[in-house]
């Protein structure tokens, strides 16, 4: 009877520890995508303040805007991934 005890206890503690440890990946994946988030709007003001200054200038060049789409491009297929890894993250975890 005290070994059964011991190791339902044992067993709840690994379960605990368990869903702390997720608890915190998911945290931490969600910290991710909203630091991805604020440098894709951070982004997307650069490339407006830019087009805005070379359409006023009479000098429009979608080519320098160019790397900043590909760069918020890459930084929304980086959320799609982690949202892809907290997915799994769930279904793991059920």
């Amino acid at each position: 009877m005290a070994l059964d005890l011991k190791q339902g206890i044992s067993k709840q503690i690994t379960k605990i520890n368990m869903k702390t440890s997720s608890f915190l990946e998911e945290n931490k994946i969600k910290t991710y995508i909203a630091t991805l988030e604020n440098d894709i709007h951070e982004l997307k003001l650069k490339a407006g303040d830019l087009g805005y200054a070379m359409w006023a200038d009479g000098k429009f060049d979608v080519a320098q805007l160019a790397p900043l789409y590909t760069e918020i491009a890459a930084k929304q297929q980086q959320i799609k991934e982690q949202e892809q890894e907290m997915k799994e993250l769930a279904i793991k975890n059920q």
